[in-house]
């Protein structure tokens, strides 16, 4: 049984790209089934993927408040799996996450009986900033050093973005970008030790919705490789890490200028992502949310006919993921004061 591993930081788009991939998988008769995994009390990856997908693929979850209980969970879950007859498991990790670790839980009995790595395939933002934090920096490299094919996200964002003076990908063609991010990967493979040089080869780039049967396909064949680098150790508590809130209590336009002010406002820390599931307060209508600084999508559950009589739809939840938060800052945003939850992202 293959497995794919889709890898990305924070924000990165994997939740958008599993929703392709999977439904290209799905209409050429594969059974599959995703497996997400998140640290932390509660998955909102599950729910909008649920939403997206769930009528063409099963999906199962992972959750756990430290990393060793995660491995041990992961590998738990791919036992019990393992004995559903599917064709491909696509696990989608947290965006702290070292393929290698994955890789490791593979060789172990009985799993290694039973599995294969298919493809690993590592998504990058193309507004990706030209230089991260340390520790994002490894993570970026971390990933995208076994990764089949590295892929370009969030391109349709590209063009409100054109004017930004922070990005690498200042108003230059698509293989200009990714030339642009040939450079950085090769920049960081460097610094931290690993042999692996990438190519303009090893980048795909194209619109999801325009997306064809060829670039699908190539995508299908991405395979892995296997490149060491110079370990780092992430900090499990401190610079990354998720606040989650229950009672959200706003309006659909009082949850657009929280999510605004959250992102532009350097008070609060360096918050990366904002998502979840929250209830207008004044239509009634239930909204998904996911957020980065540059993209906020909102879905309408109501609307769609889909999630408003779904229990698990209805369980408001509000996370704020990032690093080195502000936690006082921002809980008195969310009209809070108690201690953020423990949880690394």
């Amino acid at each position: 049984m293959k497995i794919d591993i889709i890898t990305g930081l924070l924000g990165s788009g994997k939740t958008t790209f599993i929703k392709h991939y999977v439904r290209h998988l799905a209409a050429k008769g594969q059974n599959v089934c995703i497996l997400v995994n998140d640290y932390g009390a509660i998955s909102v990856d599950m729910a909008l993927l649920n939403h997206e997908i769930g009528d063409v693929a099963d999906l199962e979850m992972v959750t756990a408040g430290d990393f060793d209980c995660y491995l041990r969970r992961t590998k738990t879950k791919l036992i019990q799996m393992a004995m559903l007859g599917y064709d491909r498991i696509i696990v989608e990790p947290s965006g702290i996450f070292d393929a290698d670790d994955f890789y490791n839980l593979l060789y172990e009995e009985p799993l290694d009986r039973w599995y294969e790595i298919g493809n690993v395939i590592s998504l990058v933002d193309a507004n990706l900033p030209e230089y991260l934090s340390e520790d994002l920096e490894y993570l970026l490299i971390a990933q995208a050093a076994t990764a089949g094919k590295v892929v370009l996200t969030k391109l349709d964002t590209m063009q409100a973005m054109e004017q930004s003076q922070n990005t690498i990908f200042e108003q230059v063609t698509l293989e200009e970008r990714k030339e642009a991010l040939v450079r950085h990967l090769n920049r960081e493979s460097e610094h931290f030790h690993c042999e692996r040089q990438f190519k303009s080869s090893d980048i795909l780039a194209f619109d999801w919705n325009t997306a064809t049967d060829a670039e699908m396909e190539a995508l299908e064949r991405a395979g892995y490789v296997r490149y060491d680098l110079e370990k780092r150790h992430v900090e499990e508590e401190g610079d990354f890490e998720t606040m989650f809130y229950y009672t959200v209590k706003k309006s659909l336009d009082g949850v657009k200028e929280l999510v605004q002010q959250l992102f532009s406002d350097e008070k609060y820390g360096k918050v990366m992502r904002v998502k979840g599931l929250f209830c207008d307060s004044e239509t009634g209508d239930w909204y998904m949310l996911n957020a980065t600084k540059e993209l906020m999508d909102l879905r309408n559950l109501s609307d769609a006919g889909e999630g408003a009589t779904d229990s698990t739809m209805r369980k408001e939840v509000m996370l704020v993921i990032g690093e080195n938060l502000h936690h006082e800052e921002v809980n008195q945003a969310f009209g809070e004061t108690r201690k953020v939850l423990d949880y690394e992202v």
